[in-house]
């Protein structure tokens, strides 16, 4: 091994995955060198080559920080005592509606729903519960059943009852007439939208300007300058993206704000931003890359002691012990 594999470079102890390697390595002197340290993953010897001093923030900077978690944690043991309250109704027998009502908390009906989250006039549903797929689970449920509550995440519950199903059925032509209307004229749009931006990309390739064969039919030339990855708001993100698949000199083209909208561009120069790893950019980025190696790291663990073990894990039962929806066969409920 290298030293380059070896190293973890200057870390503070809540960044580091395991806590009792981090334990031994915060304890050591600059310079000094560890005994075997038996960690969650593997043993380890440590070497802390260099220590700096924590700072602490003053109180003014982290006041209002402070002020949220400390709200966020009152919060969730308001709903976990609600929570109690639901699930001792709804075991004495009560109605979900008459319990919302009891406890002035919002109810809501859904006369009828698919799997896509769609009434039978192909509309969307409004009303659904937001950040919980409760879809899957409810179309995993029986008829009033009393179903376990989902939760939301970031806090809160979702409680659910199916009081029908109704059998899937292909619709007949006379219900989905305009929209199978709809639907071939807007395919028919994109076919000579695409023929027309083939033709015009053609041309461009040939060497003919750019400005001409738009004055010859009528589209308007922008330029845009320092056009950035995560740019968003100036074009369309399938824009942005396609424009940075194509390379120096390259003509291409990627659909635009509406289906019925096309955009043709050049790339006329390419420039690879400096990085700075110590920048406001680049700590999302090592933040989210620090979180998936300890979420792989702790994967690859389960995983060899699940074959160690010669076990395995239910995942259907472990979904419904944490919350997570299953699918079934029903279609709308």
């Amino acid at each position: 091994m290298t030293d380059k594999d070896i190293d973890l470079g200057t870390v503070t102890k809540a960044e580091m995955i395991d806590p009792m390697i981090a334990e031994a390595a915060f304890g050591l002197a600059p310079g000094a060198v560890s005994g075997p340290v038996s960690g969650r993953f593997a043993t380890a010897i440590v070497r802390a080559v260099k220590i700096e001093p924590g700072s602490t923030k003053p109180f003014e900077e982290v006041e209002n920080d402070i002020k949220h978690e400390i709200a966020v944690d009152r919060a969730k043991g308001e709903v976990n005592k609600i929570r109690d309250k639901i699930e001792d109704e709804y075991a004495s027998g009560s109605k979900l509606e008459d319990i919302a009502a009891k406890l002035k908390l919002p109810f809501t009906t859904i006369d009828a729903v698919d799997r896509a989250g769609r009434s039978p006039a192909d509309q969307p549903v409004e009303g659904l519960p937001k950040g919980v797929q409760v879809l899957n689970d409810a179309f995993a449920a029986d008829i009033a059943a009393e179903n376990d509550p989902l939760a939301i995440p970031g806090g809160g519950f979702v409680w659910y009852e199916v009081a029908g199903i109704t059998p899937s059925r292909e619709r007949t032509l006379d219900e989905v007439k305009d929209r199978v209307e709809a639907r071939w004229r807007d395919d028919e749009i994109a076919k000579r939208l695409d023929a027309k931006t083939t033709e015009i990309i053609d041309k461009l390739k040939a060497g003919m300007p750019l400005a001409e064969v738009a004055g010859a039919n009528q589209l308007m030339v922008d330029t845009k300058f320092g056009l950035k990855r995560q740019e968003g708001a100036i074009l369309p993100a399938a824009a942005v993206a396609q424009i940075f698949r194509t390379a120096k000199d390259g003509i291409a083209s990627s659909d635009g704000k509406t289906p019925a909208e096309r955009i043709i561009f050049k790339v006329t120069d390419v420039k690879a931003p400096s990085f700075e790893a110590g920048g406001a950019a680049a700590k999302p980025l090592q933040d989210q890359l620090r979180s998936s190696y300890g979420d792989e790291l702790l994967s690859q663990y389960v995983v060899k002691l699940e074959t160690d073990l010669d076990t395995s894990i239910n995942q259907q039962a472990l979904s419904q012990a944490v919350g997570r929806g299953t699918n079934n066969n029903n279609d709308n409920n």
